[in-house]
Parts: structure tokens; sequence; C-alpha cells
């Protein structure tokens, strides 16, 4: 495997930083959107069926799941244009309308009631669960190389996946090695391509629970105000990312 560098150890670090926000994000969401998750599009996707299906509340889980692609696609588009170089560190830029659209969602939300049945959701809950599905359609789609590996950072079903796939070829690897007999087995396994990628997925989920945790505790305290401190940490990381650019 290619020695690791300074891009890839900071594309690591800010995959696993925003896929922690992710995670707070969404539990808050969660837990203020009466159980909308606004990055997790296949769990409303079914229940958009299931709603169009028995006639119940479909109409939030299919605009969530809208307003998620219209965020990757604004992700998307402010990239190909960094491509073209017709933008400056379009991370960045996407990290700056996340936090914008986040603390849209507050002052949306604040002072709102947004629970209830789907007969009595106010106005303000269909444009609150709209920033937030947004936001973490731009965060999907504004990071997807993290360190030498392809993943997202708001959601981990294709983590979890990836890191089982590749701690399975990573024990098949050691069992070769062994029964080659080199020496420092543990030593060169930390530099082995399906080791390291599966320390980086393992990365990923965790973080990824640890944000959900703090996001619980969060809104207990605080609630949809909680979201200030997920938009603060990304203003930070877009304020880094402007200085050094990173790969995408």
């Amino acid at each position: 495997m290619e020695p690791e560098t300074t891009q890839t150890r900071e594309t690591i670090v800010l995959g696993l930083v925003l896929t922690c926000m992710a995670g707070l994000v969404d539990a808050i969401g969660y837990l203020t959107l009466s159980r909308l998750l606004p990055a997790n599009m296949s769990g409303n996707t079914v229940e958009g069926g299931l709603g169009l299906l028995n006639g119940t509340d479909a109409l939030p889980k299919l605009l969530a799941v809208l307003m998620f692609v219209v965020g990757a696609v604004l992700s998307s588009t402010l990239h190909v244009l960094g491509k073209r170089g017709k933008l400056r560190a379009p991370v960045a830029l996407a990290l700056v309308a996340e936090v914008a659209l986040l603390c849209a969602w507050v002052v949306v939300a604040h002072g709102s009631e947004l629970g209830g049945d789907a007969s009595s959701f106010p106005v303000p809950y269909y444009v609150a669960l709209s920033l937030g599905a947004l936001a973490m359609g731009m965060q999907n789609a504004s990071l997807t190389q993290v360190g030498p590996v392809h993943a997202f950072t708001t959601h981990v079903t294709g983590t979890i996946t990836k890191l089982a796939e590749s701690t399975v070829d990573a024990l098949f690897w050691l069992r070769d090695e062994r029964a080659r007999a080199r020496g420092r087995l543990w030593r060169r396994a930390w530099g082995q391509k399906d080791v390291k990628t599966a320390m980086i997925m393992l990365g990923l989920w965790t973080v990824f629970l640890l944000g959900a945790i703090a996001g619980g505790l969060l809104e207990m305290r605080m609630h949809v105000a909680s979201l200030l401190l997920p938009a603060a940490v990304l203003l930070g990381l877009a304020a880094w990312s402007w200085r050094r650019p990173v790969e995408t």
C-alpha cells in the first residue's frame, strides 16, 4: 500500500468528524421531528411506501427523501465546478451551506410544536425537516473519499458492509502471511490495505454511534438549539478546509 500522506490523514480526520456530527444531527432530528431521521433515506423510503399503502403520513418521509437528493445534487454541483477550476475549496462551501441550513432549522423550529400525528403537522415541521434533509444531503456528497477508502459520512449501512468485507480479507491476509512465517507480522499489518480499511470503517461507525449518543444527551438539555453545536463544529471545519482544500 502507498505510504500515508498528509492529505490522506487529513481526509480521515475530516471524515471522522463529519460522521460524528452526522450522528449527532440525525439523533436530534429523530427526537425533534417525530422520529424522522434526516439522513436515513432507506428507512424514510420504506416508511413512505408503507404510508402510501396505508394512507398514513407518507408525505414527511418522501419529502425528506426529495430534499436529501436536492442537497446531494447541490453539493455534487459544487464539486464538479471545483474540479473544473470554477470554485476553490468546494468542501468548505458545502459545509458553509450546511451550517446555514442547520441554523435556519433552529430558527424555524424554535418555539414551534413539531410533534403530533400526520394530520396535525404544522408548516414549520415540513420546513424544518426539509432544511435538515437538505443539510444531510449536502454533507453526504461533500466528502466521499475518507483517506484511502470511498465512504459516506451521513449513514453507516455501507460502512458496516465494507467493515465486514475488509475484516474477512484482512483475516485471510494474516493467515497467509503467518503461513509464510514472515517476521514482524503485526507491525506490517497496520500498513496493509484491508486492515487499514477495516480500521477506518470501524472508526466511522464508532464516531457515528458516539455522535448519536451526544445528540440525544444534548437534545434533552437544549432541544432543537442543540443543533448549534454541530453547526459551530462544521463552520470550523469549513474554515480549515478553505485554507487547506482537500481532494474529494
